[in-house]
């Protein structure tokens, strides 16, 4: 099983590519005067854009039966054995689950991975306590 950002998020980062295209050529006609402003800002959405285009097309979670295999421009690939997951909490002001591991890190699932329910109940029917993403008020 594959649990991966969808098409929706990818989507939404190449209209992102497309806008700073435009912005870089608004900021190539900027005054002399102006012009060390408008490519400061053309740095700033570029890294924005870069962060989104490898978080949204290059992580990936792999699982079977012997456990999650995860790719991601952020940390070296890595195989987590089942056995390691020793529980979760849900972050709500980041939306996202934060597995703990013994000996392989934290693993963070946003909601908006596609197939990350399949990945969920299967933690659950490895005994994985997971909270509810949302809190129920009283």
């Amino acid at each position: 099983m594959v649990v991966e950002y969808g098409r929706t998020m990818k989507v939404f980062t190449v209209v992102f590519w497309l806008f700073l295209v435009g912005l870089g050529l608004a900021a190539a006609f900027a005054p002399p005067s102006e012009r060390f402003i408008a490519v400061s800002v053309v740095a700033c959405f570029f890294l924005a854009v870069l962060s989104l285009h490898l978080e949204f097309f290059h992580v990936v979670i792999r699982y079977d039966a012997a456990g999650l295999h995860l790719t991601s421009p952020w940390r070296r690939n890595r195989f987590v054995p089942w056995s390691a997951i020793t529980g979760a909490r849900f972050s709500p002001a980041l939306q996202w689950y934060v597995l703990h591991t013994t000996g392989y890190g934290d693993i963070r699932l946003h909601l908006y991975l596609s197939g990350l329910q399949s990945l969920l109940d299967e933690l659950a029917t490895r005994g994985v306590s997971l909270p509810a993403a949302i809190p129920k008020h009283r």
